[in-house]
């Protein structure tokens, strides 16, 4: 099944916020882009409920826990994701208690019941409101999950050139 034929993508797909295949960091696994800053909230909660988000992300999750699967049989060693999260943009719009609750209940279901697919993950571009949402949202993450994760503000370049190669990034990164 491709990303079209979910039931209600052509609702959620006005408020994707990823894209991927760009490229593999310089292990081999695959690099993810979310640009959660793009997210207009006040439009995502009053077109998508719930728990259509949810099932979308739980779709979107299973794809990547399948591709993760299919890489790793081919290359005989475990893919995992090398995500980027730029959160360019993003401000106290992002941070109300009706979003966020509603993210934590698009984003727990997967934490719990789908396999540890992350690598690396770089939050870029982090505002310092950013302290605010991560002070919820690292709640919903286990602990395994939370040591992954690295914190940057816009001087990321450096850090993120260390996994990923230039040519591996989209234009807008350098």
């Amino acid at each position: 099944m491709s990303e079209n034929e979910f039931p209600h993508y052509e609702l959620v797909s006005r408020f994707q916020f990823e894209a991927d295949n760009y490229a593999e960091d310089i292990n081999g696994n695959p690099v993810v882009i979310s640009r959660i800053g793009n997210i207009d909230g006040k439009q995502l909660l009053g077109n998508v409920p719930v728990e259509v988000m949810s099932e979308f992300m739980m779709y979107m999750f299973a794809k990547k826990v399948g591709r993760g699967a299919r890489l790793t049989r081919e290359r005989g060693w475990i893919v995992r994701e090398f995500r980027i999260i730029d959160l360019e943009g993003l401000g106290m719009q992002h941070l109300s208690r009706e979003l966020l609750k509603y993210l934590g209940e698009i984003l727990s279901p997967a934490q719990k019941n789908l396999p540890e697919n992350l690598y690396k993950c770089f939050i870029i571009n982090a505002p310092s409101i950013f302290q605010i949402g991560w002070t919820v949202v690292k709640g919903w993450l286990s602990e395994r999950t939370q040591l992954k994760i690295t914190i940057l503000g816009s001087s990321y370049m450096e850090a993120l050139l260390q996994h990923v190669s230039p040519e591996n990034l989209p234009v807008c990164y350098g």
